[in-house]
């Protein structure tokens, strides 16, 4: 049995670590704002790093208590994973395996420039006071790693998924007010057991469906093990591998259907006019969509499915009856007219477009000769300029080659034998100076390096938005390629497809089907 608990402070004031919202919480005696944002720490470093290191050093004065080591204990019947508020390490050190901490954790530092970058990221001893002057790997000042106000919670994604795959979630010691992280009580399925202990009425915070345990939370799992059941044998202990590698490993039972292109057109949507130069940002928001870039890909996919001959005749009338249909997509003004032509014409345009929309070649192809072919057809109609056409072909050629099983440095020599692109850049460099770009050559490179760099579809995406720019049309090209190496991950695949419009979807789903079938 799947088994995810969502703890909070409550489990840990019982081993001795003092709550932030109580009666007596932190907040109450420190200005949160001072002492956990960022504006707070460039004012006062010091001060920020005395309260941390304070914090940091209590940790060694307290141990687990019998919560802590009753979820750890039930890890030998049941796989658990414990979701948590808490930033100290009392979950690990009782033996839990699988724990995502939404805020952070004492017992690391990082980047004060880029936080949630892996590479800056490092354990630091406890009794070992981070000092000014202490440098990250990238020469910036060291901070605790702590999810500051304001900052993005880099693992609610994931939390997420693991509660939206739970068979029963049970909720410790938390006062279920701090947002976003409270709301994850909402994706646990329907119809599951479900549990909160906690000593003071929530039933203003929590469904019905929950089991109350009015109770502490060394008390509580008492009256909690009555309900679980153990058996005779205990279950094969877990791997051990870190949550990041656990997710692209999750079972893709019941998976959603998904195309790596319309993934970054609707993350990136968000970006494209409200740029951000790092890694570090939510994947999805309310008003999150897919654009023009999205409604493309699927028109061309449209062909390919309904036009065995592949005729530009059929490609621009799939193109123009679902710019039609997705009037308010996003598209350019020099497009945008060209959708409501009787007769439209290319305009010699070297602009993304072309390549965007392009990927379902890459799938379809059975040779890369025939992925070249297809391509500059799907550019040809209006995006008819040399570089509009090679733009098209390059990330066509990346698809196919991805999909065909070649490796990154054959991938990357071959597109730059056949289209003299520079992939020899790193994101990191390009960053800094990039500017909104929508040509072929201005973006075509940078999104096929963000693959390159990338180890995990997610992480190409991130790379991909990083540069500013034309993010959405940047992350779709990229994502496209991405998908044909990395599994996408089911929560975001997921959330994808809920956006998505039923015609659209309907396309999707029929496209991947038949890819998968040639």
């Amino acid at each position: 049995m799947n088994i995810v608990v969502f703890s909070g402070a409550g489990i840990s004031a019982e081993s001795g670590i003092p709550t932030f919202r109580d009666s007596n919480g932190m907040w109450k005696n420190y200005d949160a704002q001072k002492l956990a944002s960022v504006a707070g720490f460039e004012e006062d470093p010091q001060a920020v790093l005395d309260f941390y290191n304070a914090r940091r050093k209590n940790l060694l004065e307290v141990e687990p208590n019998d919560a802590h080591r009753f979820f750890a204990e039930l890890e030998k019947w049941h796989d658990v994973t414990i979701v948590t508020q808490n930033v100290d390490n009392l979950h690990e050190r009782a033996g839990s395996t699988n724990v995502i901490h939404l805020h952070g954790e004492l017992s690391k530092v990082t980047s004060s420039r880029e936080r949630s970058n892996p590479a800056y990221i490092k354990e630091y001893p406890l009794d070992t006071p981070i000092k000014i002057g202490d440098k990250a790997a990238d020469g910036s000042q060291l901070r605790p790693y702590i999810v500051w106000f304001g900052e993005y919670l880099d693992t609610m994604d994931v939390a997420t998924q693991y509660i939206r795959n739970a068979d029963m979630f049970i909720v410790v010691g938390t006062s279920l007010v701090v947002y976003p992280a409270a709301g994850l009580v909402d994706y646990a399925p329907d119809g599951i057991p479900k549990y909160l202990i906690d000593p003071n009425d929530q039933f203003d915070r929590v469904h019905s469906e929950f089991k109350h345990i009015k109770a502490t939370a060394v008390e509580g799992v008492k009256i909690l093990s009555k309900d679980i059941p153990v058996g005779s044998v205990p279950l094969k202990r877990r791997t051990g591998k870190p949550v990041a590698n656990l997710i692209n490993g999750a079972s893709s039972a019941g998976k959603v259907k998904m195309l790596g292109a319309l993934v970054g057109d609707i993350i990136g949507s968000m970006y494209e006019f409200n740029n951000v130069k790092t890694t570090n940002f939510n994947l999805f928001y309310d008003f999150s969509t897919f654009t023009d870039d999205s409604v493309m890909t699927l028109a061309v996919a449209k062909w390919l499915l309904e036009d065995e001959v592949h005729t530009i005749h059929y490609l621009i009338y799939c193109m123009q009856e679902l710019g039609d249909h997705h009037p308010n997509a996003g598209y350019g003004t020099r497009f945008a007219g060209w959708l409501e032509e009787d007769n439209p014409q290319p305009y010699n345009s070297w602009g993304n477009g072309a390549g965007m929309r392009v990927s379902p070649v890459g799938l379809y192809a059975r040779t890369l000769d025939e992925a070249l072919a297809l391509a500059a057809l799907t550019a040809s109609v209006s995006h008819n300029h040399p570089e509009g056409v090679k733009g098209a072909q390059a990330i066509a050629a990346c698809v196919f080659l991805c999909k065909e099983g070649k490796n990154k440095q054959e991938i990357k020599e071959c597109v730059e034998r056949l289209f003299d692109y520079d992939l020899d850049r790193k994101i990191a460099e390009i960053r800094p100076n990039y500017d909104f770009d929508v040509s072929c050559q201005g973006s075509v490179p940078e999104a096929i390096i963000a693959f390159l760099e990338g180890n995990t579809f997610e992480e190409v995406i991130r790379l991909a938005i990083s540069l500013g720019g034309d993010s959405d049309t940047i992350a779709c090209m990229a994502g496209a390629i991405a998908a044909c190496c990395y599994e996408i991950p089911h929560y975001i695949a997921e959330r994808c497809d809920v956006i998505l419009t039923e015609d659209l979807k309907e396309i999707k789903d029929k496209f991947i089907e038949f890819v998968e079938k040639r």
